[in-house]
């Protein structure tokens, strides 16, 4: 029972029963307020996986270049898809001759976000600020990681075709 039920029914001065159209109402009421709260969560942490991602890319960019060639973009999202490699290797080493399972969820994890990560790089792209333009390019060396300021960017999807193409 949530708390938001609970501080409704002790509200009521009498005994409700289990099937009545008020204590219907108030599970209805509770029922919104989690699905509103759960909303709450999801978007807040797209948006901390959106910031994650573009502080990731304002660290690894080559400084003094703005705005940047779609080559070097490309580079940098290989680089981005392959960040994780590093942890990757180590687990798989500590699991050598070993049947420690310690570590396989995080493999797990690690290798699909890898596989969609390079499946979104090959067909429609990653969504990334829009580094091609140097406006875009300079409002993210500047940025400080606030996401408030997080409309301001402009993004697009940037994939191996890009740079085929460029």
């Amino acid at each position: 029972m949530s708390a938001i039920m609970k501080r409704e029914l002790s509200k009521q001065k009498k005994m409700l029963h289990p099937n009545s159209r008020k204590i219907l109402a108030i599970a209805k009421k509770s029922k919104k307020a989690l699905n509103r709260e759960n909303a709450k969560q999801t978007g807040s942490m797209k948006q901390n996986l959106i910031r994650e991602k573009m502080l990731w890319m304002r660290e690894h960019m080559v400084p003094d270049v703005c705005p940047y060639p779609a080559s070097l973009t490309g580079e940098l999202l290989e680089k981005y898809i392959a960040r994780h490699d590093e942890e990757m290797a180590k687990i798989v080493e500590s699991k050598l001759g070993k049947k420690n399972r310690s570590h396989t969820s995080r493999e797990d994890v690690l290798r699909m976000t890898k596989e969609r990560e390079v499946e979104e790089y090959n067909g429609a792209g990653i969504e990334i600020p829009n580094i091609l333009n140097s406006a875009q390019c300079e409002m993210l060396r500047q940025w400080d990681g606030d996401l408030r300021y997080l409309p301001n960017f402009s993004f697009r999807r940037f994939g191996k075709k890009h740079v085929a193409t460029a």
